[in-house]
């Protein structure tokens, strides 16, 4: 993780804040092993602690209460830095970013966007239908109101919208576009094999 992160670029920061949208309790990602890297690679490019938030990229899960934040977040970061958690429901906490190419509205985390800098940290695995998770999907999923995942979701019937498969995949691609239009400045993600055995971690 550490050498992902020191072969990773970011963008010049100039305090504008720093958003870092991670899974919630229900996917295998190993924020105790990613989490500490990022911080120190963040902290040599000059953001400080204070400006850092964690949000919990819950998509249409229930938020995740604060009393549960040490599911996710490791002791000793969340005795440091702020954690929120998503709601897809909470219209107010969303803001518009127009609608795709394929015509999905997008509304993502409004704390998120505000964020000069906006990172995501999840795992890259096959998907039933959007063909791999991991990437901007942690963001543009995760931090999304209901009428965005539920306008991406519906495309998971078309032929194309299945398991491993990217280029060519409506749901897939959508997140993409979705992602570009949030400006994520960095990815962290990690390949688990057996056992949740770290096979590769990528910045």
């Amino acid at each position: 993780a550490e050498a992902a992160l020191d072969a990773a670029a970011l963008p010049e920061y100039r305090g504008g804040g720093c958003a870092i949208a991670i899974n919630d309790r229900t996917r295998p990602v190993p924020h105790d092993i990613l989490l500490p890297p990022l911080l120190s690679r963040l902290a040599r490019a000059g953001v400080p602690p204070g400006d850092v938030l964690f949000i919990i990229a819950t998509g249409t899960h229930a938020p995740t209460p604060a009393a549960q934040f040490g599911d996710s977040v490791p002791a000793g970061i969340l005795a440091r830095y702020r954690v929120v958690s998503h709601d897809a429901g909470e219209a107010g906490g969303l803001a518009p970013l127009g609608e795709t190419a394929r015509g999905t509205p997008v509304w993502i985390n409004r704390e998120y966007l505000a964020r000069e800098l906006r990172i995501v940290v999840g795992a890259i695995e096959p998907h039933q239908f959007v063909g791999f998770s991991g990437g901007v999907k942690t963001a543009a999923i995760g931090l999304a109101g209901y009428e965005t995942i539920g306008r991406n979701h519906s495309m998971m019937s078309h032929p194309l919208a299945r398991l491993g498969r990217y280029d060519d995949n409506p749901c897939r691609q959508d997140i993409e576009e979705i992602g570009a239009r949030i400006g994520v400045h960095l990815a962290v993600n990690v390949v688990l094999g057996d056992g949740r055995r770290i096979v590769r971690v990528l910045a």
